[in-house]
């Protein structure tokens, strides 16, 4: 299934391809920046982790992020304490993410990127405990 972020309207993408999301048939787009940028992207896998895993709107800001030497892994930290982990072990085929204090769920999240440049997430299967 070919998709696309409704980037144009500010929506932000959630877990899960939703139909007010996603135009369907639309070719997909390359991911390889994302993959190069593990800032910025820890940063939207963070967001997307808080935001349909947590279920808290996003109301607090990215203070930092900080990654591992390796590229594996990096921790990104929100100005009202809440820290995510982002593993990139399995990329290209998912990411994971779990939330640092406790890490009480542990998510995988296939994405894909839109000729756009927007890059969606769907969750695979159930969260579990980390």
């Amino acid at each position: 299934m070919y998709i696309r972020a409704i980037e144009e309207l500010g929506i932000v993408p959630t877990v899960g391809f939703t139909k007010d999301l996603i135009i369907q048939d639309q070719k997909l787009g390359d991911c390889s920046d994302w993959e190069k940028d593990l800032q910025s992207f820890s940063k939207v896998i963070a967001e997307q982790y808080v935001r349909t895993v947590l279920k808290r709107p996003l109301l607090s800001q990215v203070k930092r992020v900080s990654c591992r030497s390796d590229g594996k892994v990096c921790q990104v930290f929100f100005d009202d304490g809440t820290s995510i982990w982002v593993s990139y072990a399995k990329v290209p085929s998912y990411v994971i993410a779990r939330e640092a204090a406790g890490g009480k769920l542990r998510c995988e999240f296939n994405y894909q990127c839109t000729s756009g440049g927007q890059v969606v997430f769907d969750q695979r299967g159930k969260c579990r405990p980390s």
